[in-house]
């Protein structure tokens, strides 16, 4: 083994934020949204959060739930680039706040098993395709919520034969 001892450390205090904003963005296919996430995470925007959810908990197609925090200049400028990559897909983007992110959780405490899958942030369409064949398994008993920035996708079972779907 090895014996360590800390010399230091530092703390880095940050205030609260002064803006903080939930914006909704909506596909037909999680394909676009995903690439949306590549914006955020290879720009470095103020997201604290960003999940891709399945159709039909948030909205008719794939819903993508990006939480901007930060000082005014900062959100500002995050919306106005997500908002350009957006028009850019022919992607609809909209307001959101608190309900969206309680629906959300409320989804999550009600699904009666949850499959994790977890792979590397770079590898999420991999991960995102392998939760969709075990959603289809699961047919209109499941929903699916990533974490897009992380690669970690969620299934989220619900009233199902769970040991038929993890067997099928």
């Amino acid at each position: 083994g090895t014996l360590g001892l800390i010399t230091s450390a530092y703390l880095r205090l940050r205030p609260l934020p002064a803006v903080d904003e939930t914006l909704l963005v909506e596909a037909n296919d999680p394909q676009p949204l995903l690439e949306l996430v590549s914006l955020i995470v290879e720009e470095n925007l103020e997201a604290v959060a960003a999940e891709l959810v399945s159709p039909p908990l948030l909205a008719q197609g794939w819903s993508l739930l990006v939480r901007l925090s930060g000082n005014a200049e900062s959100v500002a400028d995050a919306r106005a680039r997500l908002q350009a990559r957006s028009n850019a897909l022919q992607l609809k983007m909209q307001n959101a706040g608190t309900p969206e992110w309680e629906k959300l959780e409320q989804s999550e405490l009600a699904a009666t098993t949850t499959v994790r899958l977890a792979d590397l942030p770079t590898r999420i369409d991999a991960t995102l395709q392998l939760a969709q064949k075990l959603a289809a398994k699961a047919g209109n008993d499941a929903l699916i919520a990533a974490h897009s920035g992380d690669g970690i996708a969620r299934v989220l079972l619900r009233d199902t034969d769970v040991e038929s779907t993890a067997f099928a």
